[in-house]
């Protein structure tokens, strides 16, 4: 990674962040639990929401809260898959997919069912694992679960699956709103200048772990990293991150073998968490442009259907 040279105005970055990290962290923590249990509420309360497929996308972000609640518990948005939610869902036994709709949607997907509340993985069925059969199932504890599907290089017409619950086909198949993630373009418009301040606060505890990880990662281990930077993270997702402050560029040597079985991708978040560049990283000699904000930088590895990426 290349860095311009201002080591005192980086300096007083990382003292702020540092100041505000544990505040930071303590409003976020709190606010994650409140979030996380207003969700179980509201779903409660409309089952027959909870039975559809929510698109993350335009209309979601028009719903009352809707940006803060991401920012809190789906911190690092994916503007490189579409990804969407269902549940929560009350299971005895086991969920299933109709595998087939999601083979013919996208090259990659990842299917995963969280807890509810807490938002912990549970179980993960991928691609990979449903090479022909038309339902894909997944044994479960009886509880409460959140379901979320993730299309990676997705087909021009692409479809969410329909879901079984203990045998009852509960949650209908879905197609996906045309232009899903065209608004990931102005995500990072200015909200004003107490909103952009508020979001800068609530994330700067994942800044300062992030330089303080690097420093010391005895101390901060890289579960306990993962599971502050990217809490409900991909689980077939390998990550690769770290602050990075205006104007830098990152340098990534990647491995001809890696491109091979996986499809890598870059995003670039400023302070408050928001996307300010994306891009996918197929060749070796592909090379992120410096920093537009101060921020952070996230690096996925996710499997691939096969090593084409011409889709």
């Amino acid at each position: 990674m290349t860095r311009p040279q201002r080591p005192f105005a980086r300096a007083l970055s990382l003292a702020a962040d540092l100041t505000l990290a544990l505040p930071s962290l303590a409003v976020f923590r709190a606010a994650r639990l409140i979030l996380e249990r207003a969700m179980d509420r509201h779903y409660r309360a409309l089952p027959e929401l909870a039975r559809t497929w929510q698109v993350l996308g335009e209309e979601t972000l028009r719903h009352p809260l809707a940006l803060a609640t991401i920012l809190v518990l789906a911190p690092r948005w994916n503007p490189h898959a579409i990804t969407a939610g269902a549940g929560p869902l009350d299971v005895s036994d086991s969920v299933a997919i109709r595998a087939a709709t999601a083979r013919a949607s996208a090259a990659a997907w990842t299917f995963v069912v969280y807890s509810s509340p807490g938002h912990h993985t549970v179980a993960v069925l991928g691609s990979r694992e449903s090479p022909g059969a038309e339902w894909a199932s997944l044994r479960l504890p009886p509880g409460r679960y959140r379901l979320a599907m993730r299309y990676y290089r997705w087909t021009g017409a692409p479809e969410l699956p329909a879901v079984r619950v203990d045998g009852e086909e509960l949650v209908p198949s879905r197609p996906v709103p045309p232009g899903a993630n065209d608004f990931y373009r102005d995500l990072a418009r200015s909200r004003g200048p107490a909103l952009d301040l508020f979001l800068a606060f609530l994330h700067a505890h994942a800044r300062a772990l992030l330089s303080l990880s690097r420093h010391f990662p005895r101390l901060f281990p890289r579960a306990f990293v993962d599971s502050v930077y990217v809490p409900v993270g991909n689980p077939e997702t390998r990550f690769l991150y770290g602050p990075l402050d205006r104007g830098e560029r990152m340098s990534l040597d990647l491995d001809h073998d890696l491109l091979a079985t996986q499809d890598v991708y870059l995003t670039l978040y400023d302070r408050r968490s928001l996307p300010v560049f994306w891009c996918p990283l197929n060749q070796p000699a592909d090379e992120p442009p410096r920093a537009p904000a101060t921020g952070s930088y996230l690096v996925r590895a996710h499997p691939s259907a096969s090593g084409d990426h011409s889709g």
